[in-house]
Formats: C-alpha cells, sequence, structure tokens
C-alpha cells in the first residue's frame, strides 16, 4: 500500500522540576488548537475553589477530585499522558511562590509555543512567496493573475470590468 506522509512538527521538551530533568513530552509547538486549549486550562484552573472545612478526609478527597480533573484536562490538552511527567505524584495546584505547578507549567508552555508560532508564521510567508514566484513563471498562472490581479482596485476599473 502507498502512503502519503505529512510532517506533524512535533517536538521533544524536557520537563524539569526545581532544576531537575524528570522526562520528557512531546509536541507540536506550533499548533495554534493547544495553545487555545492551554488557554481554556488555564481558566478553568483559575476558578477552582476549595470550600475550608475542618474534616481531613473531605479535604484531602476533594484535593484529589481536583487534581485528577486538572491531569486529566491536561492530558487531554496534549492529547497524551503528559500530566504524571510535569506533576509527579504532587497535586498539580501545589504552589510554589503562590503559582500552581499547573500555571507555571502553562505558562512556560504558552511562551514556547508564542515563540514557535512566531517562528513559523516566518516560513510559511518565505514559503508562500517562493511558491508564488514558482507559479508565476507558469504561462497558465501569468495568464491568470494578469487578467484578474493586475488592475488597480480603484473605481474606474471596477466600473470598466462591468
Amino acid at each position: 500500500m502507498q502512503a502519503i506522509g505529512i510532517s506533524t512538527g512535533l517536538k521533544e521538551f524536557a520537563v524539569t522540576r526545581d532544576g531537575k530533568n524528570v522526562g520528557a513530552i512531546r509536541f507540536n509547538p506550533s499548533d495554534p488548537a493547544l495553545l487555545n486549549r492551554l488557554r481554556a486550562l488555564r481558566e478553568t484552573a483559575k476558578n477552582i475553589h476549595i470550600e475550608p472545612t475542618e474534616d481531613i478526609d473531605k479535604l484531602l478527597d476533594e484535593c484529589a477530585r481536583i487534581d485528577a480533573e486538572l491531569r486529566a484536562a491536561l492530558d487531554k490538552a496534549f492529547d497524551q499522558p503528559v500530566s504524571d511527567i510535569v506533576f509527579g505524584t504532587g497535586f498539580s495546584f501545589a504552589t510554589a511562590n503562590g503559582v500552581s505547578a499547573l500555571e507555571q507549567f502553562i505558562n512556560g508552555a504558552v511562551a514556547l509555543i508564542g515563540d514557535e508560532l512566531v517562528k513559523e508564521n516566518t516560513a510559511v510567508q518565505a514559503h508562500t512567496a517562493e511558491a508564488m514566484k514558482a507559479a508565476s513563471k507558469s504561462k497558465r498562472v501569468s495568464k491568470y493573475i494578469e487578467k484578474y490581479h493586475s488592475k488597480p482596485d480603484t473605481p474606474e476599473a471596477v466600473k470598466g470590468e462591468e
């Protein structure tokens, strides 16, 4: 069977906790859909509220439930299990310097994705310019461009087309 192959832009990124490499995850950092899912997850995480209680068992159960939901959402955002690598055995909403582990991770990933989107946009523009240059050498394409794209968009030019 013949195959059609594509390059998805997957890259591997090390995950570190307190400066120690704890694993790696793979994803396409130039995929805007991932950025959208991470932003939605960040909003979900901002709305977490744990009711204060003196019942420690109830509190721990609620924390475990919320952690499981956040981990599942992160895994879904990346379309693969990444939360165990990112958080280890700790709660995803455990904080350091007032910022949850989840928020720290999302902020890092969003910054990386933003940088990658800029690079990819530049590459797309260069590719498009090169493709247009090559296409313009075709007689058929040149004829089309001359017919439909060489006229200025002025009222007189539009009126002349009627």
